[in-house]
Order: structure tokens, then sequence, then C-alpha cells
């Protein structure tokens, strides 16, 4: 009888130690993983190490459950830095490039404005104040602008293709060519363009257009030789400028600046009002005669620049029209340095 109640009261005293280990592991538990284990909590609470807890710490449960959550976080990690939808649409998906693309839609302003090939006129590249020098050095900048131009836009623009935007540009070039001529019925006329044409460019042919109306002149325009897309459409000058300039968005926001020169055959026939309800009297242009026609137009994109994964936005980015440049009567202006 002694033995047992001696056997009994040691194994009551070993459940008591136990039990109250165990409290401390689980008062301990939410610190337990972060700091090696429920082996490690018991000992830095109790000041002993409990064998239970020692066993199930070094158990294959634990142990599995940790090497889990590495792998977890690992993957976590791996797809924050591979996030296709974020990297595809980052307009969408980065708060920094979603504010940055609603806040700037359009440029507005041609950054580096083209001036026509001019002959040569002699070796002598400094004779005549320099002018064979001003000359060569537009021809230069202007070929480094497009091949500059050309890489942004094939590694920054899904699908891009030079073909498809001259098609494009033809038929922009008919439509607002058309609605500048019917501009003489008011402003409506210029309602089918609004989408093809950046805001700052369709306010200036709205107010020609109202102008042109209170004047009580009309006009008389047909194409009659569409430009051509392979032989009459050329891509002669680009340009790459940042859209925000504000440190604290770091958008990779840019606008691309595509100048065009386009070649086409038109008619073109002005007519003023006469007194007494007359016939229209002619004061410009004749229309039965074509003339040959060269412009300059400058269309311009919202692009996201990337260096190795074309991307199909921003939203709602496409070619607009920007500006049509008019060219010097006679030498053009020397080069400005170009702006950043």
């Amino acid at each position: 009888m002694v033995v047992r109640r001696a056997v009994s009261a040691a194994a009551m005293t070993l459940w008591q130690e136990s039990s109250s280990q165990a409290k401390v592991v689980l008062q301990a538990a939410p610190t337990a993983f972060a700091r090696g284990g429920l082996g490690a909590a018991a000992a830095s609470g109790s000041g002993t190490t409990c064998p239970q807890a020692a066993w199930l710490a070094a158990g294959g449960t634990f142990r599995h459950m940790s090497w889990q959550r590495s792998v977890e976080k690992g993957m976590r990690s791996f797809q924050d830095l591979i996030n296709i939808p974020r990297l595809m649409h980052p307009d969408i998906y980065d708060s920094g490039e979603k504010q940055a693309t609603d806040m700037y839609k359009f440029h507005g302003k041609v950054m580096d404005p083209y001036y026509k090939k001019n002959p040569l006129a002699s070796w002598n590249l400094f004779a005549n104040n320099n002018e064979g020098w001003d000359e060569l050095e537009r021809r230069s900048r202007y070929f480094h602008n497009r091949m500059w131009a050309y890489r942004v836009c094939y590694q920054s623009i899904w699908g891009f293709s030079p073909k498809a935007l001259k098609e494009h540009v033809a038929e922009v070039y008919a439509a607002v060519n058309a609605a500048v001529a019917a501009s003489h019925t008011g402003r409506r006329a210029l309602d089918g363009v609004k989408d093809v044409v950046a805001p700052s460019l369709l306010d200036a042919m709205q107010a020609d257009a109202a102008r042109l109306q209170q004047s009580g002149r009309s006009v008389a325009w047909r194409m009659v030789k569409p430009p051509s897309p392979s032989s009459n459409i050329r891509l002669v000058n680009g340009f790459l400028v940042r859209g925000s300039n504000n440190p604290q968005l770091n958008s990779k926001l840019y606008f691309v600046q595509w100048t065009f020169e386009i070649e086409s055959e038109q008619t073109f026939a002005v007519y003023e009002r006469t007194p007494r309800g007359g016939a229209p009297r002619l004061v410009a242009g004749s229309p039965e005669a074509p003339v040959r026609v060269v412009d300059h137009w400058v269309f311009e994109r919202a692009v996201l620049k990337s260096w190795f994964l074309p991307k199909p936005g921003p939203r709602g980015a496409e070619w607009r029209l920007v500006a049509r440049l008019q060219q010097p009567a006679g030498r053009p202006p020397p080069l400005k340095p170009v702006p950043v």
C-alpha cells in the first residue's frame, strides 16, 4: 500500500508539472512560431523545457507547417514580381500609373517641329552662314529621332505597325480636310473628327470655322488623288516626351509624336457672296485645276514605356492629330536644343 501511494503521488506531481508547463505553452502560442516553435516559447515562459512541448515542436507536423509557410511566402513574393495583369495593364492595377494616365491624356505641344529637306547648295557646309551644316544637323537629328521613336513604339505598344499607322493617317487626313472644307456651315461640321483630333487643335479649328462662317465665304474642296499609305505618306520625324515631370508619380507614361509628310492632289476654291443675292464670286483657287499639296501633320499617342513587354494601354490611347505644321518660305531657323 505504501508503495502504491508513493507511485500515485509521484504521478500526480508529474501531471501537475506538465499541466502548468502546457498552460505556459498555450499562453505563449501567438509568438511561438515567430521565435522558433512551441519548445522555445515554453522555455522562455517557465525557465524549464517541457519534454512534451519539445517533442511536439520537433515533430513532423510543425516542421511541415513551417516549410509550407516559407513556400507560400516565396510564392507571394514571386507573384508580386511577375504580376501579369499589373505588367500588362499598369494603368489599371498600379495606383501610380492610374493616377498619371488619368491626369495626363494629351501633351498637345509639338516638341520638335519638322522642317522639310532643302538641297545642299554647296559642298562647303560652312558657306552662307553655315547653311549646309545646319541642314546636315537637322537631317541627323531627324534620323536619330525616328530610330528612337521606332524602338519605343515597337517595345511599348502592343501590335504596333507602321503600315497600319499610315493607313490610319490617310483616313484622318481625308476626314479632317473634308470637315474643314465644310466648316463654313458652322462648328458642327467638325463634330465628326472629335475623336481623332486633340482638344487643343480642335478648339483652334472651331474658332477658324466660326470666323469663316461670319465672313460669309464658302469653300469647295475635293480630293482628286488620295495619299497612298505606301508611297505618299512618310514618317519624317519622331519625338518622345515624358508625360509628367512630377517625381512623386514615378510614372512610365510618355507621349510619342510622329510627324508625317503627306502628299496628295486636291482642288480648292473659295467663294464670296455677292450683294443682292447674286451668284457667289470666286476669290481664290480653282474648282477644276488640281493642285499638288504636301502637308506635314503631327500625330500623338500616350504610351507606357517598356523595354521588353509591349502593352495595349493606356486606356483610350489612340493616334490623334495634334498639329498641322506650316513650313517657312525661306531658310528654316537654326535648330534649338532638344527639349527634355
